[in-house]
């Protein structure tokens, strides 16, 4: 991942999305290697696509360099928005709700819950304009 990464900076990109989630350890391996490489000459934008646990994602979050990681991405189950909450309310990284929005009913329930900083509006998930 780190070579990836390489290649991708190498090319000129200075922000990157790290999809994560399968294990927080790897993750947390996989993330150390990049920011080594790189420092905060490049922002992170971690994807983990709903494969941690509460626990984990707290774990993952608390040891993130908050000067290069500008969200995390649906860290945990798209349903858990109370988890959700309770990451964004403890974590100190800001959340980007993506599998939990499917529309507007869902995005209000997001924001009425403190669940999400930002909503990933896919607009053919919604039906589109």
């Amino acid at each position: 991942m780190a070579k990836k990464a390489s290649n991708l900076v190498s090319e000129g990109f200075n922000v990157l999305k790290i999809k994560l989630g399968e294990n927080v350890d790897l993750d947390l391996e996989r993330l150390e290697e990049i920011n080594g490489a790189f420092g905060d000459r490049i922002k992170l934008r971690i994807d983990a696509n709903q494969g941690w646990s509460r626990t984990e994602a707290l774990l993952f979050m608390s040891q993130l360099d908050r000067e290069n990681v500008q969200f995390v991405e649906q860290p945990i189950a798209a349903d858990d928005l109370e988890g959700m909450r309770y990451l964004r309310d403890n974590a100190g990284v800001p959340i980007l709700a993506d599998e939990s929005v499917h529309g507007p009913e869902s995005a209000l329930g997001l924001i009425r819950r403190g669940a999400a900083d930002f909503l990933n509006i896919k607009l053919s998930k919604c039906g589109g304009f």
